[in-house]
């Protein structure tokens, strides 16, 4: 109970606490299950609330959903009425903040290697939305991940011009060499 009220309140890293506390004590409670997926969910919540380090997040998101994908209590919890789970309605939303950072962050970034490195993981928190074993489409924030994509492909766009004025000023200097 006081790791759901913590939880339900926001204290997440005491949640974390309370709830790895029950599933290391109580592993046969008809209720570990879903002690699982909110501990998993509370994580995700620590590191993606109140911070700009969205690639940390992204690997906390990564690593929990393999720990809950299978997870009863994640396909269903019976908390709405097609019996679709909080925790995967959360992850939605959760997972399109995650994007919505790394994408602006590549956006205003100017190191070359810090923009692919976004790149790459917003393609992977992309994927992960998209995934209807975690996301169902109903509960996908598309407009929100749309304006995402469009961020994405203006800095694809801004790295590839880039890489080809890097070329074209090599060739330059090539010919003037010669």
């Amino acid at each position: 109970k006081t790791a759901n009220a913590s939880f339900d309140g926001g204290q997440y890293s005491q949640s974390i606490s309370e709830f790895e506390r029950f599933v290391k004590d109580h592993s046969n409670h008809q209720d570990i299950s879903q002690a699982r997926v909110r501990l998993g969910m509370a994580k995700i919540w620590r590191d993606t609330e109140r911070t700009s380090n969205y690639a940390n997040a992204l690997n906390t998101a990564q690593e929990v959903i393999k720990q809950i994908e299978d997870e009863p209590a994640f396909a269903s919890d019976g908390s709405d009425e097609e019996g679709l789970s909080q925790a995967r309605f959360e992850l939605s939303s959760l997972l399109t903040t995650i994007a919505k950072g790394l994408a602006e962050q590549a956006d205003s970034e100017t190191d070359e290697n810090l923009v692919n490195e976004r790149i790459k993981q917003i393609n992977e928190v992309l994927g992960l939305a998209a995934n209807t074993k975690y996301v169902p489409q109903r509960f996908r924030q598309d407009n929100e991940l749309n304006a995402v994509r469009e961020t994405l492909a203006r800095v694809e766009a801004r790295q590839q011009r880039g890489a080809d004025l890097a070329v074209a000023m090599t060739a330059i200097d090539e010919a003037i060499a010669a």
